[in-house]
């Protein structure tokens, strides 16, 4: 029986530990002003928006994994295989087909 691409099959897993110390990091919302003064704080490739909390405020380089696959690109958004696998309309269609077929459920 053929074995389906399922989204997140790959995705590096969290230890008990990070889980635990995630769930207790308190999320701190930053005012609009706040966050654009941060960007540059945190921001490695220059492509980083001002998000709505500070928990969301990761740089694709601040990842080792996303560093190892960054070869030619200086951001993951500019990368080829990100516009190919993630931005692609005809790929998330297929992929939107796949997800509703395996778990029954459009959303």
């Amino acid at each position: 029986m053929a074995r389906f691409l399922r989204g997140y099959d790959h995705e590096p897993e969290y230890t008990a530990d990070e889980l635990e110390s995630r769930s207790k990091a308190a999320v701190s919302v930053c005012a609009p002003a706040e966050c654009s003064s941060v960007v540059a704080n945190w921001c490695q490739c220059g492509c980083c928006r001002a998000m709505p909390t500070l928990a969301e405020c990761v740089c694709c380089r601040s990842s080792e994994l996303t560093l190892l696959n960054l070869k030619e690109s200086r951001c993951i958004t500019a990368d080829r295989r990100m516009q190919t696998v993630v931005l692609n309309e005809d790929v998330l269609a297929v992929m939107y087909v796949q997800m509703v077929r395996d778990t029954g459920k459009q959303g």
